[in-house]
């Protein structure tokens, strides 16, 4: 079984690209690794992005 690896990217990578990651990443086939990344990188992880992260089962300490 082939493992895809996926980048999001977005502005401050804050929000939008974390949640990709935490979705492809908890995905059950385990067939994809989610990154997420930021043009302009803002300072800290969304927490309404680290809390979705978190219910998905996703190590929140892997976000930044």
């Amino acid at each position: 079984m082939n493992t895809y690896n996926i980048l999001f990217l977005c502005t401050h990578n804050s929000a939008r690209s974390v949640i990709g990651e935490a979705l492809a990443s908890t995905d059950p086939s385990k067939r994809f690794v989610g990154y997420s990344a930021g043009s302009t990188p803002g300072t800290r992880v969304n927490p309404f992005a680290a809390e979705i992260a978190e219910m998905l089962g996703y190590p929140t300490e892997k976000l930044r």
